[in-house]
């Protein structure tokens, strides 16, 4: 499937992978190791204020924490604020001592406001690439400025996800939707619902976890019970809710197949759209078909010297004076 930019431009071309069955098979992994109970382990969450609101113990990535507990008590399990501030997760603070010598560690860089992005650029190593964590759970939507545009919102979760998948190798990942909100009419009203959909198809895209949070609040039958009096962020009747749907992704199965997930999507080649770009038809050199021999441009640089510039279908090169004949994109 060839994965496009908001103005047409090719990002990437990525393989398509079949869907995990739910994001229990995601997070096997982690789980097989928790059972085993052999090394430490580490969980990573990244988000919005909903994993943050209500305060301590009272919202769903406190109550995973405490249900992780629970299931595995063998582990402890202590979690780690992430601290706008300081750029550094707060110190670690136990949730649960286990019986065993081993820690699981939640991470949770869950914070107000932000869009998938926000974990990206000079935060990544401090926030994610020195945990090391075995499993992200993603969870935004909230703050992507009301945009339901089919391209721009996959767009932007690949992009976090994937970063986030090169400097975590080892780690599989899980996305959610998110809570239907009632303070504000939103244009279309269902907006939130239309944003799951997208989201389950970036996992069925790229071999992530799925786990449809949105659902889960409809089916309740009562969306306005389960939020708290802004109607935007769960209270701790709908924080509870949101992590029993976690929960039964987290629950461990032995007789569950090992997911397949694609390779980080920054590894894999985007296709070549021009006509011999690769250069394969050189039949007779110096002549090159789509290809037109220019003078350089040359220019003075303190540490390089000379060096040549050419156009290519408009976009600047320094690789040789050449101009492509075909008017595709490059």
């Amino acid at each position: 499937m060839l994965l496009t930019l908001a103005n047409g431009d090719a990002l990437i071309d990525t393989p398509t992978y079949a869907p995990s069955a739910g994001g229990s098979f995601a997070a096997q992994p982690l789980l097989a190791k928790l059972k085993a109970n052999y090394e430490n382990a580490a969980i990573l969450v990244t988000g919005d204020s909903t994993g943050v609101y209500n305060g301590p113990n009272t919202n769903w990535v406190e109550f995973m924490g405490q249900d992780l507990a629970a299931q595995f008590p063998a582990y402890t399990v202590k979690k780690a604020a992430w601290n706008d501030t300081s750029g550094a997760y707060d110190p670690m603070v136990t949730v649960a001592t286990g019986t065993g010598p081993n820690t699981l560690t939640i991470y949770n860089a869950s914070v107000s406001g932000k869009t998938f992005e926000y974990p990206l650029a000079s935060r990544l190593e401090n926030l994610a690439g020195a945990i090391q964590p075995d499993l992200i759970l993603m969870n935004n939507g909230h703050n992507e400025s009301g945009t339901l545009d089919p391209v721009r919102i996959p767009e932007r979760a690949i992009t976090a996800v994937e970063s986030l998948r090169v400097a975590c190798a080892s780690a599989s990942v899980i996305v959610m939707s998110q809570n239907p909100r009632i303070d504000i009419a939103t244009t279309p009203p269902n907006i939130e619902g239309i944003r799951a959909g997208y989201f389950r198809k970036v996992a069925q895209l790229m071999g992530y976890g799925f786990v449809d949070i949105h659902q889960a609040f409809v089916d309740s039958g009562n969306v306005a019970g389960l939020l708290n009096s802004d109607g935007l962020h769960p209270n701790a009747a709908g924080s509870r809710l949101w992590a029993d749907n976690i929960k039964a992704a987290l629950t461990y199965n032995k007789s569950a197949s090992p997911l397949t997930m694609a390779p980080p999507a920054f590894y894999v080649p985007g296709v070549n759209l021009l006509p011999n770009g690769d250069f394969k038809q050189f039949p007779s050199p110096p002549a090159l078909p789509n290809w037109t021999a220019t003078m350089p441009r040359s220019r003075k640089t303190p540490r390089t010297g000379n060096q040549a510039t050419a156009t290519l279908s408009g976009c600047s090169q320094r690789r040789g004076a050449l101009s492509h004949s075909s008017s595709r994109a490059a």
